[in-house]
């Protein structure tokens, strides 16, 4: 994935553009990426950029330690 364009189409569609390329229409897009990728490349993946609320929350949440519960 290259960038994500949403809000912009006159049929309310989100168009995914790839790498390569190519681009795809939907309907919705669910997107999962780690952390660190999303921090790193939260203002170039999204067109139009996501509203400031959403970066400052994204740059917020860091990773956690995790402890096992055993008995």
């Amino acid at each position: 994935m290259a960038s994500i364009t949403y809000g912009k189409s006159t049929d309310g569609k989100v168009t995914v553009q790839l790498r390569d390329g190519k681009s795809h229409k939907f309907d919705e897009v669910v997107l999962t990426t780690p952390l660190g990728w999303l921090q790193k490349n939260k203002s170039v993946a999204f067109n139009p950029p996501l509203p400031p609320s959403l970066t400052t929350a994204i740059d917020a949440i860091s990773y956690g330690s995790l402890e096992k519960v055993t008995q």
